[in-house]
């Protein structure tokens, strides 16, 4: 009966001790990998951070996307369409972001030009 006892309790110790040992062996695997490669271990942490943000962030019901609205828009004048609101958005939204990259090159204070 004592002998159970013992063996159990090594077998026990044995089984904390080899989880302590697999905990050990998996951060050094992970160092190492940020030490081989500390721009993907760069790029899996901010991943790792956008989707932490991303899940405590609300999501946009679908009937406040732009694709549904220009799909509303589209149904309401039917002698338009939706193709051609949706077009003239995507122009839009063009030309609104070239002119966002020109307004921040040009606030830029040493520039070459």
């Amino acid at each position: 009966m004592a002998a159970d006892g013992i063996a159990g309790t090594l077998g026990n110790l044995f089984d904390f001790f080899n989880s302590i040992i697999e905990f050990i062996k998996s951060a050094l695997e992970i160092i190492v990998g940020i030490l081989l490669n500390p721009l993907g271990a760069l790029n899996q942490g901010i991943n790792y951070l956008t989707d932490l943000i991303g899940a405590i962030l609300p999501s946009t019901p679908d009937e406040l996307k732009v694709g549904s609205i220009i799909q509303n828009i589209g149904s309401d004048i039917p002698l338009i369409g939706s193709g051609l609101i949706k077009t003239a958005f995507d122009t839009f939204s063009q030309l609104i972001g070239i002119a966002t990259v020109i307004k921040i090159y040009k606030l830029i204070p040493f520039k070459a030009t």
